[in-house]
């Protein structure tokens, strides 16, 4: 692959720093990137997932629940998802260039969003 270079995101996970791993990209050339692990800067469903979660959890104060159900969690997971203005998703994905220019700038680091 001599004069190509390849761009690799790397989040920390063990299977991407082992000697193997490591060795079989340099031989390709490859430039790491590394990015924090389960980076919500990079993956907007994560963003949705803390929304998500942080629903719930308010929810679930609000109304005094201290044990529930498998179904009824379930139930009130998929009502709460279902119920999250298609804006804030909208949103989150439509911030993805700037957070991608943002994070190419700090050179991988975590942003603040």
């Amino acid at each position: 692959m001599s004069g190509q270079s390849r761009l690799f995101l790397q989040d920390g996970d063990p299977s991407q720093n082992s000697e193997r791993v490591r060795n079989a990209l340099r031989d390709m050339n490859v430039t790491i990137f590394n990015i924090p692990p389960r980076s919500s800067d990079l993956n907007p469903i994560e963003n949705v997932f803390k929304l998500l979660a942080d629903t719930l959890r308010r929810d679930a104060l609000e109304n005094n629940i201290e044990v529930e159900t498998f179904r009824a969690f379930r139930r009130r997971v998929i009502s709460t998802l279902m119920a999250m203005p298609r804006e804030i998703i909208d949103n989150i994905i439509s911030s993805m260039p700037k957070r991608i220019d943002s994070i190419i700038q700090s050179k991988g680091g975590r942003l603040k969003y």
